[in-house]
């Protein structure tokens, strides 16, 4: 390093430990951090598969997109609030830092919340939303359609598509087809920008550049849970990001557990950027401490994550239970020799849990040993973190920046943890907390302490001898953390006592360790010798369907059958006992049925006791579509969608229904629906498929795949018929034209008459013949090589194209009902979507069996005519050479004779 270099990187080491360089714009302060050097800026920054960019040229790349945003005012100035779809790739980090570059609030948005029009509408409404930026891959056309129609209704200046091309061997070529068709889709549409033309319409465009102070609002993330219908938003300054990176960088100098990582850090962008997790762990730090990210499709749930792992050397890698529970099962063998830190976050692992993750990390090659801690999305990620060595439930000890206090609520005082152990609700204080507002809009409220904003995590805390903090619950006054208002026990409790058979009832909150909340238990005596459990069921049917008193979203989530109800001196339900877990008795998970959305039963399963007791208990609707449940089913298809059977995934609930929905399938018109689709998924195997070169009848080169789109085009405007369509089945093309044939002045061997140049010609003119004769030979046989190697071409296309279009169709197949639709008062249709969708695909593979032999039936005559074009032309050649010759004869007996 240069005496200049060094200079520089102790001026901002300087900076980094008075946390003056975290009050700036996000964009600026990692250019600082990495900027130091030349061998710093040329390190590798992004590595998305098949692409790298150093971190010049990422900056760069930022530099290019904040020009096109100035170019549309996307700006402070203008007052704009982004909502950026937090795909994990490449662009979207460009775009994101780009924006913070010129001064807009930029809200991550998780890309399921885009495919639920209610939930995207009221974001854009409550978060006050004046753009939005889409990754191509989630830029389904039904969705995009809605959102340029109602533009100025939602008060959207700009919706841009974002490129996101996909390539390399880590790539998803279903994916990658969904993405092209999507793109050229939404050109179609009126409205709407494409990133990759606004590139090159503003190159150069001078940026206008937002503050270089940093902004209370300037990122805006969202939990898993719910408040008002939408993920609740999580405001943060640039500061607070900012000083999360201060803090990593303190804790990797100071803890033992950080002693080994290697200078050169390899990460891995694994969640959608909307989560705190993934937003600020795994991108911002990551970046801040000069890794190198590796960014691909889906991230975690891209099915070559783990060979990614290998090859890339990664070494720091951010987990869930989620993650290593599906690898322990599923990639026993998988090489982590090189990874040196794992870091697991996302939910609750006892130790048990930690030491089998543990063994399997030594039984695959690595010597890194599970860190966990305890984080908060309101305190920006990380709070508290637990040393490796840990043998016990503890969560660790404060990072260095955090503050902690212990509410006594009886005494209903504040202490420190120095003041020794105690059990108390924790509060906690850092400059990453997030202030919990957005304009004038208040999502959570932070308290007051010593003058200072701290956040109350309502989560009961025990304070160790050691200092250290250990999670054993949540206060009694929250359920689940939807503002604290989710639940209404007293509505339940008075609904259910009276009801038939019932005795008394109360209702507890107990601690649900994955959801890391609290849920609703209710605990009920029967009367008599009746079936205590029939006479609940009935009651909970009675009080949520059939009167409807109140909403199934106040569903308890267990029920326990306990022989006596606890009651206080007042005679009233003793709710202290039943929350300590003295009372005891039968236990039955609650699991509502719904269609539609609509609760039509209840069912009671029996329920395991002891610790994992409320592992399966029924959850608030609100939760029951939490991206991490989906991510589990995700991991859990992983080994099957790797050996290629990516139908698993549409069978993944939740994630079939947004299918279903996207692409517009009516159940009720299931030949129309398959009519209508059917040239959509032969599109996305087109393109797919290599490009191979042809040369047209008029010489021209092109590619055999735009002989398919034409064909394709001429169905993508027609409506959807009421039976379903064909298979399309590939014309042969026409045959080439005749050669040329030779111009009359060949009958005219030695010049025009009167030209004066007889004998001078005649050889002359003779070896001109020859060569043309020649010519017209090569010109026909490569006439008839060329129309060969044209039809088969189209041949190899059709045989690649068709299978494509058969696995796509009976992927969605697999996503249709299975059983028979039915009107009230009408009879069954007799068959369900699913196989009539399957009888479908039988009658075009039969169809396209035939139309192949007739195709190859068609190529043998074509060749068979150029065989007789062949003999024609030579018969003509011939036929003109004997005229020459004759011609030439004649005049000779002229000249002879004169």
């Amino acid at each position: 390093m240069k005496a200049a270099e060094k200079e520089k990187l102790a001026q901002m080491q300087e900076r980094i430990e008075s946390g003056e360089l975290a009050d700036q714009k996000c964009w600026s302060f990692i250019r600082d951090l990495n900027s130091y050097s030349a061998e710093r800026l040329d390190s590798i920054a992004i590595h998305d598969g098949y692409r790298k960019y150093t971190y010049r040229q990422m900056f760069r790349y930022w530099e290019r997109y904040a020009e096109a945003f100035t170019g549309l005012h996307i700006n402070s100035r203008s007052g704009s609030r982004v909502g950026l779809i937090g795909a994990q790739q490449t662009e979207t980090i460009f775009a994101f830092y780009a924006l913070n570059m010129t001064g807009a609030s930029v809200s991550l948005i998780y890309h399921l919340d885009m495919y639920d029009d209610k939930r995207i509408r009221a974001m854009i409404e409550k978060e006050k939303i004046t753009d939005l930026v889409i990754s191509e891959v989630y830029a389904f056309p039904k969705v995009m359609k809605g959102l340029l129609r109602d533009r100025e209704l939602l008060g959207l200046r700009n919706i841009i598509v974002l490129e996101s091309p996909m390539g390399g061997e880590y790539a998803i070529p279903p994916l990658e087809a969904v993405r092209r068709l999507n793109t050229a889709m939404f050109r179609e549409m009126k409205g709407g920008l494409l990133m990759e033309d606004l590139l090159k319409e503003y190159e150069a465009t001078p940026i206008v550049y937002g503050s270089t102070q940093s902004s209370d609002s300037s990122v805006i993330l969202h939990t898993t849970g719910t408040v008002s219908g939408i993920h609740k938003p999580v405001p943060l300054s640039d500061r607070a990001l900012n000083s999360f990176v201060l803090c990593a960088i303190k804790a990797k100098n100071t803890y033992d557990d950080f002693k080994n990582v290697p200078d050169k850090m390899v990460s891995f962008l694994g969640l959608c950027m909307s989560w705190v997790y993934a937003m600020v762990d795994m991108l911002h730090t990551s970046l801040g401490l000069g890794m190198e990210v590796v960014c691909l499709p889906l991230g975690v749930t891209n099915p070559h994550y783990a060979d990614a792992i290998e090859n890339y050397g990664i070494n720091i890698l951010f987990t869930s239970k989620t993650m290593l529970d599906s690898w322990n099962k599923t990639m026993p063998n998988i090489d982590l020799s090189k990874v040196k830190v794992v870091f697991m976050g996302g939910s609750y692992v006892s130790h048990e849990f930690k030491e089998t993750f543990n063994d399997y990390l030594r039984s695959c090659g690595s010597t890194a040993r599970i860190i966990n801690g305890y984080g908060l999305s309101e305190l920006g990620g990380a709070c508290i973190l637990c040393p490796s060595d840990r043998t016990d439930d503890a969560i660790g000890y404060p990072l260095p920046g955090f503050k902690v206090k212990i509410l006594v609520e009886d005494e209903n005082k504040y202490y420190d943890i120095s003041d020794g152990p105690r059990t108390g609700v924790l509060c906690l204080s850092s400059p990453t907390i997030s202030s919990g507002r957005l304009d004038d809009t208040v999502f959570f409220e932070l308290i007051k302490i010593d003058g200072e904003d701290y956040f109350n995590s309502n989560d009961l805390v025990r304070v160790n001898e050691d200092g250290s903090l250990t999670c054993i619950g949540r206060s009694n006054q929250f359920f689940v953390n939807n503002a604290g208002v989710r639940f209404d026990a007293g509505l339940v409790e008075n609904a259910v006592t009276a009801q038939p058979g019932i005795a008394a009832c109360g209702i507890a909150p107990e601690f649900h360790k994955i959801l890391h909340d609290n849920v609703p238990i209710l605990y009920v005596e029967t009367t008599g010798e009746s079936d205590g459990l029939g006479v609940v069921r009935d009651a909970l049917i009675q009080v949520f369907i059939k009167d409807g008193k109140l909403a199934d979203s106040n569903l308890p989530s267990q029920v326990v059958l306990v022989e006596k109800i606890p009651l206080n001196s007042g005679g009233k339900v003793d709710g202290k006992r039943l929350a300590s877990g003295s009372v005891t008795g039968k236990r039955y998970n609650v699991n509502p049925v719904r269609i539609d959305g609509k609760t039509v039963d209840i069912m009671m399963i029996p329920a395991p006791e002891g610790e994992a007791a409320t592992m399966g208990a029924g959850i608030p609707e609100e939760l029951e579509n939490d991206p991490y449940n989906i991510l589990s089913e995700i991991f859990a298809a992983i080994p099957e969608i790797k050996d290629g059977g990516f139908a698993r995934i549409l069978r993944i609930p939740g994630l079939r229904e947004i299918v279903l929905k996207l692409t517009d399938f009516d159940v009720q018109n299931m030949l129309g629906s398959i009519g209508k689709l059917a040239p959509k998924l032969m599109k996305l195997s087109i393109d797919q498929l290599p490009a191979m070169p042809r040369t047209n009848a008029d010489g021209k080169k092109s590619d055999t795949r735009d002989w398919l789109k034409r064909l394709l085009s001429m169905f993508e405007d027609m409506e959807a018929p009421e039976f379903p369509m064909m298979p399309l089945v590939p014309p042969v093309p026409m045959m080439p034209p005749m050669p040329f044939m030779p111009p009359m002045a060949f009958m005219q061997p030695w010049g025009r008459n009167g030209s004066g140049k007889k004998d001078g010609k005649k050889k002359e003119c003779k070896s001109e013949w020859e060569n043309l004769k020649n010519s017209i030979e090569a010109q026909n046989e490569q006439m008839r090589n060329a129309q060969k190697m044209t039809m088969d071409a189209y041949k190899q296309q059709w045989d690649k194209a068709f299978p494509k279009m058969m696995e796509m169709q009976k992927s969605f197949a697999a996503v249709l009902p299975d059983t028979v639709p039915s009107l009230p008062g009408m009879p069954s249709f007799g068959i369900s979507p699913r196989a009539m969708m399957e009888k479908v695909n039988e009658f075009q593979e039969i169809v396209n069996e035939h139309a192949m032999e007739q195709a190859e039936s068609f190529q043998d005559f074509c060749m068979k005519g150029q065989e007789q074009a062949k003999s024609i032309i030579s018969k003509t050649v011939e036929s003109i050479e004997n005229q020459v010759a004759e011609a030439g004869e004649n005049s000779e007996e002229a000249s002879e004779e004169e």
